[in-house]
């Protein structure tokens, strides 16, 4: 098997992982057992499905699936920096202030820089760095917290973890983009890429089932 099949085979499993969280969100939704602060978890479950089937469509079709990739990009940023708002109360003027300065960046590198038809690396490595720091603050704000949780029986702990995991894989794509890309190794990145997407979905759907009102 070549570096180009297997990239196909895990991009595959990678565009339907939010599957089977999504499952686990819809059970919970349905025995009303679903804890209200990890709903932009189930928000960006269901983006990441939908704008993975689109652009999944658009290669299909031989056409260009970066406007999905942009369109994703600016979602998923929305969706983290409203969890995030929500796990980190007491610093929440400042997740917005970053928030929305990142993501009035992103649109202007969007529309004047890498636009929508091309690979927008550096917005990712942006957003990748963002979201590391943030998770770093969520933990230390739980490390310097007087009355510390069972952070194995905290689903937010372990959403955060997922997101945090995620970045930092995505953050070494990213990184390189440029130079794998001149050098044909793009492809067996973006396994590593796909396989830290499918790590951080499971992820999800654990916490999610972890974080149920009992």
């Amino acid at each position: 098997m070549d570096v180009g099949e297997l990239n196909r085979i895990v991009a595959q499993i990678s565009a339907f992982s939010p599957a089977l969280p999504m499952v686990v969100a819809g059970v919970l939704v349905f025995r009303k057992t679903l804890d209200k602060k990890m709903m932009p978890i189930v928000a960006l479950l269901i983006a990441s499905f939908l704008s993975d089937q689109f652009a999944l469509w658009l290669a299909r079709t031989y056409q260009n699936s970066m406007p999905a990739s942009h369109l994703y990009g600016f979602l998923h940023a929305v969706i983290l920096f409203w969890f995030f708002c929500q796990v980190i109360p007491e610093s929440k003027k400042l997740v917005i202030v970053i928030g929305a300065s990142y993501l009035v960046l992103y649109v202007l590198n969007s529309a004047f820089n890498e636009t929508i038809f091309t690979y927008n690396s550096l917005a990712k490595v942006v957003q990748n760095l963002t979201f590391i720091s943030v998770a770093f603050w969520y933990f230390f704000d739980v490390y310097r917290s007087e009355d510390i949780p069972s952070l194995e029986k905290s689903g937010i702990f372990w959403a955060v973890v997922a997101i945090f995991i995620y970045h930092s894989g995505a953050l070494f794509t990213h990184l390189l983009s440029s130079k794998i890309l001149n050098t044909g190794g793009f492809f067996g990145s973006w396994v590593i890429h796909n396989l830290f997407n499918i790590t951080k979905n499971l992820l999800f759907g654990m916490a999610l089932w972890i974080s149920r009102i009992r």
